[in-house]
């Protein structure tokens, strides 16, 4: 897709730490990439404008990126299982409560939660997927962006992201708004893919992370918890997902291949996830 200058924005400040300064920059397939120099926090630069970034995800961004509507019932209970572990996984923190889903694409990880006992609540940008979400599961979706979307009185046990934080032009702000949408014992997961990762490091600018235009925000897990921890939160549990280039590498050596998922499981991989509970002392944003 070709972009017309008047939609592009320059990104001169990092919404991590404020610094101006890049300590790396680099591009891909078109697309400019800058690491700030003072926390790590990295972002494409120049970027679509807020006015223009709602034509990225639209039906041909779904489609392309994924299977549409197109998912058969064995692929339906695949993915429901697949994305019940997250849910699972949350149960450790929070057995029951309200959850709301913040970006919940065609609502496996939704409905998946539903089925494990809690209530929830979800949100998406895209009209098309969220529509495609409430017609496979019946489920309660608003088609809305975190800046606009307004919970009224309610307050949520857990809050979720997966793969949202690195769309938002401002994720701080949106992590600020987050916090204030939580009940003071309150859970925020939040996944994202992490530029810190051994497969970052190893497969450089092409790294499947490095995803533009989509992507405005690229994260290593120290600046996604100094952005939480400034946004009103505290960690309270880390999880890196396996080393793709690691268990490609091992493919090439059949003898190990019986160790593979143990040995990539000790590299920290191409995303990370973390689980964040509100401080006590942090105000309330109203």
């Amino acid at each position: 897709m070709t972009i017309a200058a008047h939609d592009l924005e320059s990104v001169p400040i990092c919404n991590l730490c404020g610094s101006t300064e890049c300590r790396r920059s680099f591009s891909r397939n078109g697309w400019q990439f800058r690491i700030c120099a003072q926390c790590g926090l990295g972002r494409t630069d120049p970027r679509p404008t807020s006015q223009s970034l709602g034509e990225y995800y639209g039906e041909d961004y779904w489609r392309r990126g994924f299977k549409g509507e197109q998912y058969t019932p064995k692929e339906i209970k695949h993915l429901l299982y697949r994305y019940g572990r997250r849910a699972s996984y949350l149960k450790r923190y929070k057995r029951r409560g309200y959850l709301l889903e913040i970006g919940t694409g065609f609502g496996f990880f939704l409905e998946s939660a539903r089925r494990r006992g809690y209530g929830v609540q979800g949100l998406e940008y895209s009209a098309w997927v969220a529509e495609k979400a409430r017609s496979m599961f019946n489920l309660p979706i608003r088609n809305t962006s975190v800046a606009e979307f307004d919970p009224g009185h309610v307050k949520y046990d857990l809050i979720v992201a997966w793969h949202v934080l690195e769309h938002l032009a401002n994720p701080l702000e949106a992590m600020q708004r987050i916090r204030s949408w939580l009940k003071d014992d309150g859970i925020f997961a939040v996944e994202v893919p992490n530029c810190g990762s051994v497969d970052a490091a190893r497969l450089g600018d092409k790294w499947e992370g490095w995803t533009a235009p989509h992507h405005l925000w690229h994260f290593t897990p120290q600046a996604l918890q100094q952005m939480l921890e400034k946004a009103g939160f505290h960690v309270v549990g880390t999880k890196y997902g396996r080393s793709t280039y690691i268990r490609h590498r091992l493919k090439r050596y059949p003898v190990l291949r019986w160790f593979r998922c143990l040995v990539d499981c000790w590299y920290k991989g191409t995303w990370v996830r973390m689980v964040a509970a509100p401080k006590p002392s942090a105000g309330r944003q109203e």
